[in-house]
C-alpha cells in the first residue's frame, strides 16, 4: 500500500526516537518522505548504490542498517531514517536533494502534529503494520564500520560549513554590518589623522592612504 501523509505522521509520531523530537522537526521528516518515496515502502532506486523504503535510505552509507530492519516497513524505515538524521548532526542533510520539494509539504505536515494520532483524517495505531524488527534501535556501528562512519560525518561538517557561508553570502543584512564595520573604521583613521593635522605625520599618512581614504584626508588636512 501507499500511505497518504497523514499515515506517514502517524508513523514518524509512534515512533520512539522520532516522538522526542520537536514537531516541526518530525514535520520535516514527513515532508521529506512525501518526497523522497510519495509514500510508498516498496519505492526503490538504483541511484549510487540504491535507495530504499519511505525515506529513501541510502544503501551504500548506511548499509549495516540493512542487517537489523526491514526496510520496505514502514516503521522499520522511519526508524532507520531516525538513526541516518542523529548520526548526520541532527540535520537532513542526506535528504537535501528533496529540499525544494519538501518546502511547500512542510506547513500541512506540521497541521498534522498538532492532530492526536488516530483522530479522522488521521490513522489508528492499528491501521500501520508494527516494525519487523525485534531488536532495540541502537546508534551504535557494527566493526568495520568506524572508518565509514567518520568518512560520512566528515563531508556533513563539510556541507554544513560550505551551506552556512552560502546563508552568510546570501543575506543583504551581513553586507550592511560589512559595509558598517568598513565604514566605520575609515572614519576613525581619517579622525586620528585630523587630529595630527599638525604635524608632519598627518602629511604622510595623506599621502600614503588608500584612494577615497586619502581623499578625505588631503580635504581635512
Amino acid at each position: 500500500m501507499t500511505y497518504t501523509m497523514e499515515q506517514v505522521s502517524a508513523i514518524v509520531r509512534m515512533d520512539a526516537a522520532w516522538a522526542k523530537e520537536s514537531k516541526g522537526t518530525r514535520a520535516w521528516m514527513v515532508a521529506h518522505i512525501m518526497c523522497e518515496s510519495s509514500g510508498d515502502p516498496n519505492a526503490s532506486n538504483n541511484v549510487g548504490g540504491g535507495h530504499f523504503g519511505l525515506a529513501q535510505i541510502s544503501k551504500y552509507w548506511w548499509g549495516y542498517l540493512f542487517d537489523q530492519y526491514q526496510w520496505n516497513n514502514g516503521r522499520d524505515n522511519v526508524a532507520m531514517a531516525h538513526i541516518v538524521y542523529v548520526k548526520s548532526g541532527h540535520t537532513f542533510q542526506p535528504w537535501a536533494a528533496s529540499l525544494a520539494c519538501s518546502i511547500p509539504k512542510y506547513s500541512a505536515a506540521r497541521k498534522l502534529e498538532d492532530q492526536p494520532v488516530g483522530t479522522p483524517p488521521d490513522v489508528k495505531s492499528s491501521d500501520i503494520p508494527g516494525p519487523t524488527s525485534p531488536l532495540t534501535p541502537s546508534l551504535a556501528l557494527p566493526p568495520g564500520y568506524e572508518g565509514l562512519d567518520n568518512a560520512l560525518t566528515q563531508v556533513i561538517t563539510g556541507i554544513g560549513g560550505i551551506n552556512a557561508m552560502l546563508d552568510f553570502i546570501t543575506e543583504p543584512g551581513n553586507w550592511l554590518r560589512v559595509a558598517a564595520f568598513v565604514g566605520g573604521g575609515a572614519l576613525v583613521l581619517v579622525g586620528l589623522i585630523v587630529l595630527l593635522k599638525d604635524t608632519g605625520t598627518a602629511r604622510t599618512a595623506a599621502a600614503v592612504a588608500p584612494g577615497p581614504i586619502g581623499k578625505a584626508v588631503r580635504t581635512v588636512t
